[in-house]
């Protein structure tokens, strides 16, 4: 199974690097190009943990880990740009890589360098060979398993049941995930999301102020046409648009020029965006081919939340907004309405935010629940 998924690796990485090569001239991304090289690194003083998040939420979620880890040094991987400047910013004592490909003779250089106590994956982001070579216990914390991966290991049991087998423990969100686990012969334990115990700014909020954050292609317009006219009606709302990507920054100043929207276009300001609002709307969910991104950051802040009909890859946390009535899911043109709403009447907008906090109160704890597990293995 191991050479016919290194077999596979190699082809995969052909067909992708034309891709790889074009990111980097035309945007400067060295994040891929940086997966080709082995990284430099040292063995610490002190006990080493290596947390591998791929992306940015990931990373902010293996940030609440952190307090528990005071008597270990780090070692922070990422597989994206903006995940490796995250990392940089929330560990600023550890050392930080781009995660080398998934080769097997990449990753036996890389671990030959270091003799990591413990190897923590954060949510999903899972290589065969990074933790078959790993010359120390795995662990799998706030995992996830998405219905398409789900789908695709149902068909390649053998390849699943190899890649999991490393796996000393897997800590999964909630049920749903740990029912697919199960149903590919991996056992789990349920211990929730990191990301419910993610920090918080105090919140500032200005007039009313609506941040619309994590937008992609398209998802800017559709918005904007369903509440532009409502700047018109009330000069005290504002209307800030956080695009997702960086690349995208230059095209959504352009396209925001005639619209009544300001747009923020810098890395790290959406939560800065989110504490001086009174309402959020988090897009990636009016787009099908996303999933919808972490709609919890604003409950955290005690802000209501808005999202649109497509949030397949935050299921749980669309489910947990709902139930307790701290937002809504809407279709963008019913937006519109939603908004006016929280404009017009202060005791509806006052319950909603109520509701968000005690949802926030109620969720968190969950990073001393997985260090505990954790500790049997350390």
């Amino acid at each position: 199974m191991r050479l016919l998924y290194n077999s596979a690796l190699y082809i995969l990485v052909l067909f992708y690097l034309p891709k790889i090569l074009y990111q980097k001239l035309r945007y400067g991304k060295r994040g891929l190009l940086s997966r080709f090289k082995i990284p430099k690194l040292f063995q610490p003083a002190k006990p080493l943990i290596w947390i591998h998040a791929c992306s940015v939420g990931e990373t902010k979620a293996a940030s609440t880990l952190l307090p528990h880890l005071k008597s270990y040094d780090l070692i922070i991987s990422s597989t994206t740009e903006t995940g490796h400047a995250t990392a940089k910013n929330l560990f600023p004592d550890a050392q930080h890589i781009f995660l080398p490909f998934d080769f097997r003779w990449m990753m036996r250089k890389t671990f030959s360098q270091i003799r990591p106590k413990l190897l923590i994956l954060v949510e999903s982001d899972f290589w065969l060979n990074f933790m078959h070579e790993a010359p120390c216990p795995v662990a799998i914390v706030s995992a996830i398993l998405s219905k398409r991966s789900y789908l695709r290991h149902k068909y390649l049991p053998a390849f699943a049941k190899t890649l999991f087998s490393k796996a000393d423990l897997i800590l999964v969100q909630n049920k749903t995930y740990q029912e697919r686990f199960a149903a590919l012969g991996i056992q789990t334990r349920i211990c929730g999301n990191l990301k419910f115990d993610l920090p918080t700014l105090t919140p500032a909020p200005e007039n009313f102020t609506v941040t619309i954050g994590s937008t992609h292609h398209g998802e800017e317009e559709l918005i904007l046409n369903a509440l532009e006219p409502l700047t018109k009606r009330y000069p005290h709302l504002k209307l800030l648009i956080v695009p997702r990507h960086p690349e995208r920054f230059a095209l959504v100043k352009k396209l925001l020029q005639t619209r009544a929207a300001t747009p923020i276009c810098e890395m790290g300001a959406l939560t800065k965006c989110y504490a001086k609002s009174k309402l959020a709307i988090v897009a990636g969910s009016f787009n099908p081919t996303i999933g919808g991104h972490n709609i919890l950051e604003p409950i955290q802040l005690g802000l209501p939340v808005l999202f649109g009909p497509h949030m397949h890859a935050q299921e749980e946390l669309a489910a947990l907004v709902l139930d307790a009535n701290a937002g809504k899911q809407l279709q963008a043109d019913e937006l519109r309405d939603e908004v006016e709403a929280h404009l017009t009447d202060p005791t509806y907008h006052d319950m909603v935010c109520q509701n968000a906090f005690n949802l926030d109160k109620e969720l968190r704890g969950v990073s001393l629940r997985i260090y505990t597990s954790l500790k049997a293995l350390l």
